[in-house]
C-alpha cells in the first residue's frame, strides 16, 4: 500500500495499480487501497468503469469517506 500510494501521489509516469491490487489481495477490506486503485483508474488511466466499482467498494467499507462519494459524482 505504502509503495502504490508514493507512486499515486509523488511519482507520476508509474504505475501504481499493480501494488494496490497487491495489497486489496492482501486485506480485501482496505479501503485505502480501493480508493487510491479507483483514483488511479478514473485520474490518470480514464478507465471510469473499474474507478466506479472502486470507489462503491470504498463506500460499501467506509460509508462516512465522503472523498468516494464525491469522485463518483
Amino acid at each position: 500500500l505504502e509503495r502504490g500510494f508514493t507512486m499515486t501521489h509523488y511519482q507520476k509516469g508509474n504505475d501504481p495499480t499493480p501494488y494496490l491490487t497487491k495489497a486489496i489481495e492482501l486485506d480485501p477490506r482496505n479501503w485505502l487501497a480501493y480508493y487510491l486503485r479507483g483514483q488511479e483508474y478514473g485520474y490518470w488511466q480514464s478507465k471510469l468503469p473499474l474507478a466506479m466499482a472502486d470507489y462503491r467498494r470504498v463506500v460499501e467499507l467506509k460509508p462516512d469517506f465522503a472523498p468516494a462519494y464525491c469522485n463518483m459524482a
